[in-house]
């Protein structure tokens, strides 16, 4: 006879190729009181198993390598004697087409992995108590055909026999866990005590009416409650299983969302749905409120990578700023051309356009590119200062743009470029005359849109940034050799500003050296009274090929030798070939070209040095220059250390 308890000896098969899930299965059935469990992790042995001992309920998992669990489900059904037990999916899949097929297949309801302790025991206790309500129906009927064959006067009996069955599966309905209704055509014809606590409502406001009479105007998705209630009906008289979410509205006014699985079931003559309540008000809860809280995390996140991206920005502001702060008053000159330059700096400071500033090496070209910074509107940002020439023809586009976190082998994090970091403020690009051709159609993109983006990411980045560019090559000379874009020319060259050589300005020599003595003489801890016209004569005679740096780099080690308070030039400090040449310049005929004049400097310097490159008192330091940037011009000139 059935009852409301569940016989905790039901034999329970358990199909799954992962240990570990039979394990967790085992385990939440054996502390749940069940006792007669059994598993089985090939599809074959599952139903060989269940042929040879047909069990109470098989949990059946979908996904295994011999043999799904659809077709193991299908085969069970073929068969009389295991056609009859209830099937329940154990999976991961959670769209619908999964769903309908696994009742396609037979199965009588689903527990999504990873599963939850009570749901399985919930669903475990309601198929037990279906397949038990099941058999010993099954019992009754046979009992009852067997006692009328033998005795008619026995009909009473069987009839209360199975009164009391069918008060007792009143039980069970009333008792169930999830609320259960059933519905002929759209009107709900019964439910149990379950569906009444979930809506807060007396029996007589559910029964009798269909589902949108205590639902909201509108589902969640927009649709009219009522003519979705219509099309799920009609799609459940069809034969088609459905679980869909829905939201009704609770006695006391307070919404409740529930999960409904709907589905045909055969009572009598009259086509019959039942339905299935699950509350799932508090799971929608936590969901929003994760959802809220991984929303949270990314703001925070964002946020956090904006001051990390700041702070690196300001970090090398700084630290540019430092490199340059004791240049700031370095613009020393009273001559034409300086001043000229100083006037050109003051009308175009305070405009956005681009400029190019041409000069030799040492001539002070970054110098001028702050000073237009720092008369601009743009004085409070920052300025941004990238060497083209210093920086590996591999790493500039990354450099200039920035890249994303594995865009290339190395790129461990995400970078800012040099660009996004001068947004707002001033990029200066030094040794443009440097820059890849490969390279240089993306800054001219930059320079026309003001817009790129980094490496490995696909989001276009907006910046305001201005662009001043600096060289001490021939621009021209190289377009015409095609390392330089014309166009990309014409856009860098809106405001060309030439830093005239020190030996075209040789007046405002005197100025530098004594400019020069006085900075430098608490650091070195000299003091130099005096400079003898000799050797202010020699200083002002020589070509200074290294420019500013060069007189610099000459004045402090004149400091450093000098023995008293006058400054002395010393033997071999000055080459005399550059003094000489400029001594007796006007009784020689003038040179065909720049370059001649230069590689014969180049020349004497190597050879006062002994051909020493590097180092102390080798040509690089003797010129002022880089050591790489007199390889450079040694090998643009041709020079060539003579064979011993």
């Amino acid at each position: 006879m059935p009852d409301n308890t569940i016989n905790l000896e039901s034999d329970i098969l358990l199909v799954d190729d992962e240990v570990s899930n039979l394990k967790l299965l085992t385990q939440v059935l054996s502390e749940a009181g069940y006792t007669s469990l059994r598993s089985a992790r090939r599809p074959k042995l599952a139903i060989d198993s269940a042929l040879v001992q047909p069990p109470n309920l098989i949990l059946l998992d979908v996904r295994m390598p011999e043999m799904d669990g659809f077709e193991v489900c299908r085969r069970l059904k073929q068969e009389e004697r295991t056609r009859d037990i209830p099937i329940i999916f154990v999976s991961a899949l959670q769209n619908m087409e999964d769903r309908v097929q696994g009742f396609e297949a037979g199965g009588v309801d689903f527990i999504a992995k990873p599963f939850q302790a009570r749901e399985v025991l919930a669903r475990v206790r309601t198929h037990l108590i279906l397949r038990n309500l099941q058999l010993s129906l099954e019992d009754l009927v046979d009992q009852r055909t067997s006692e009328l064959a033998v005795e008619v006067t026995e009909r009473k009996n069987a009839e209360e026999i199975l009164a009391q069955s069918e008060e007792r599966l009143r039980t069970l309905f009333e008792h169930a866990n999830d609320g259960i209704l059933t519905l002929e055509g759209d009107r709900i014809t019964d439910c149990n005590q379950r569906a009444l606590e979930i809506l807060k409502r007396p029996r007589e406001e559910i029964v009798g009416h269909d589902p949108s009479a205590f639902s909201p105007t509108r589902q969640p998705d927009g649709k009219p409650s009522a003519a979705k209630v219509q099309v799920l009906v009609k799609r459940a008289y069809d034969g088609e299983p459905l679980i869909f979410d829905w939201v009704c509205i609770r006695g006391d006014g307070a919404k409740v969302d529930l999960e409904v699985s709907l589905n045909k079931v055969d009572i009598g003559q009259k086509p019959t749905l039942l339905a299935l309540w699950r509350d799932i008000t508090r799971r929608k809860y936590m969901e929003a409120e994760r959802r809220r809280a991984n929303l949270e995390l990314k703001q925070a996140y964002d946020e956090i990578r904006q001051l990390k991206d700041r702070l690196e920005v300001e970090n090398l502001t700084l630290r540019e700023e430092i490199k340059v702060s004791v240049k700031q008053n370095e613009l020393v000159g009273k001559s034409h051309g300086i001043r000229t330059v100083l006037q050109q700096v003051e009308h175009v400071a305070p405009t956005d356009s681009t400029v190019l500033i041409l000069g030799e090496t040492g001539t002070g070209k970054g110098l001028i590119a702050r000073q237009i910074h720092e008369l601009s509107a743009r004085r409070d940002r920052p300025l941004v200062n990238v060497n083209c020439a210093a920086l590996p023809a591999t790493l500039i586009e990354s450099e200039f743009f920035g890249h994303e976190k594995g865009a290339f082998t190395g790129a461990i994090d995400h970078k800012i470029g040099r660009f996004e970091m001068a947004d707002g403020g001033t990029i200066f690009l030094d040794e443009i005359g440097d820059l890849p051709i490969e390279l240089q159609a993306k800054l001219l993109r930059v320079l026309h849109d003001q817009e790129f983006e980094r490496i490995g990411s696909s989001q276009t980045k907006t910046v305001d940034t201005r662009v001043i560019a600096a060289t001490n090559r021939d621009l021209d000379l190289l377009i015409e050799q095609g390392a330089f874009r014309a166009d990309l020319y014409y856009r860098l060259g809106v405001f060309p500003i030439r830093i005239p050589p020190l030996r075209e300005r040789r007046s405002d020599i005197p100025l530098l050296v004594w400019f020069f003595i006085m900075r430098m003489q608490s650091r070195l801890g000299r003091t130099i009274h005096d400079v003898p016209d000799r050797v202010m004569d020699a200083l002002t005679a020589y070509d200074w090929p290294g420019n500013v740096r060069e007189i610099r780099n000459i004045v402090e080690r004149a400091m450093i030798l000098s023995p008293g308070t006058a400054l002395e030039l010393g033997a071999g400090l000055l080459p005399k070939s550059g003094v000489q040449r400029s001594v007796v310049q006007a009784h020689k005929p003038k040179r065909e070209s720049l370059q001649d004049v230069e590689r014969d400097h180049i020349l004497s310097v190597l050879e006062a040095s002994n051909w020493k490159v590097r180092g102390k008192d080798g040509a690089a330091e003797r010129l002022g220059l880089k050591r790489t940037t007199l390889q450079s011009r040694m090998k643009k000139l041709g020079i060539k250390r003579p064979s011993l």
